[in-house]
């Protein structure tokens, strides 16, 4: 199966990673009520309100990041920089050390629980629970590697995977008990979670399944008519359901472009104007907007644009910006 591994994602990030320089920031106020969402700059961590308006740095160009996960609830930001996992709180500005970690260097994912208490990580082929104390952490008997993308079940008590090399989609309870299979074909990768917690979707030879978190049979929502003999661009990758469930988005191939459907498949649209070149589209919390990045092989922005491909609008203009997440 072709995938697209985070290793590839982390390296089209560091393509933008040059020196920017030092500065003055004047954060806007957590409590402002625009749609704001995050994205990576230069190897720094910017917010900026949906419409590209008030745009800030949140972590110095000293300490230049890679991968980050953004708590909504508690406004807590994990991400990895300078060969360590560190937590920065946008309450107090606090910002510290995960000293709990074996190789923060070797680490290729991370996923906050839906309360912000806890947090996992992939580290090399494990996957790890710690809290946000930085208490004790907890290694889960299931391996993954960079197609796994880890995510926890809406009610934090599990976290869906699939294992190393695709071969299986598991659910693990968070505290690290017996893991239990689910249905779905061979090569899988990139798991999510439907926002009820009753299935999972996740790519399989080449198409979009969904799986009944009950064990049921999986079925095949959107089919790749070309498998086993696909295009990198012809394979449907990264789903992600909207807020209330009844719809899906995700990309088609590194650079097929953008596509919406309803959770059965029908309706699929795809947009290929602004192809995305890195993947993670991302819904926004009421499902008005989906973010994604969109542009050329050498420059590329943020944009946001309604599910039915209107409005479409870019929401940075500096040519380098990745990793959109919404942050509220």
């Amino acid at each position: 199966m072709n995938r697209t591994p985070v290793s590839l994602i982390l390296a089209a990030l560091s393509i933008g990673c040059g020196g920017a320089a030092d500065g003055p920031t004047t954060p806007v106020p957590i409590g402002s009520t625009s749609p704001r969402l995050s994205y990576v700059y230069q190897s720094q961590l910017h917010v900026v309100d949906a419409d590209g308006t008030h745009d800030t740095t949140v972590t110095p160009a000293s300490r230049p990041i890679g991968w980050y996960t953004w708590n909504a609830a508690t406004q807590r930001i994990a991400y990895l920089a300078t060969g360590a996992l560190r937590i920065l709180d946008r309450a107090t500005g606090g910002d510290r050390i995960v000293p709990s970690v074996g190789d923060a260097s070797a680490i290729v994912w991370l996923d906050w629980s839906p309360d912000g208490s806890r947090l996992l990580y992939v580290e090399g082929e494990k996957i790890v629970v710690v809290t946000a104390s930085a208490g004790s952490p907890v290694t889960l008997p299931v391996k993954t590697d960079y197609n796994g993308m880890p995510v926890w079940s809406p009610d934090g008590k599990s976290i869906v995977t699939p294992d190393v090399g695709g071969a299986a989609v598991w659910i693990v309870p968070a505290n690290g008990g017996a893991a239990r299979k689910l249905d779905s074909p061979a090569g899988v990768a990139h798991t999510r979670w439907a926002p009820n917690g009753n299935a999972v979707a996740f790519e399989g030879a080449g198409g979009i399944w969904i799986a009944p978190a009950d064990g049921s049979p999986a079925h095949e929502v959107l089919h790749a008519s070309c498998w086993p003999h696909c295009g990198s661009n012809d394979i449907y990758q990264f789903p992600r359901f909207s807020p209330d469930g009844t719809k899906l988005a995700g990309i088609k191939g590194p650079g097929g472009g953008l596509w919406v459907a309803n959770v059965d498949g029908s309706g699929l649209v795809l947009f290929t104007s602004q192809a995305p070149i890195v993947p993670l589209p991302e819904w926004s919390p009421d499902g008005s907007m989906i973010a994604f990045v969109g542009g050329g092989q050498s420059s590329w922005d943020v944009y946001t644009m309604h599910p039915d491909g209107s409005s479409r609008n870019p929401v940075t203009h500096v040519g380098r910006a990745d990793l959109p997440r919404w942050v509220r």
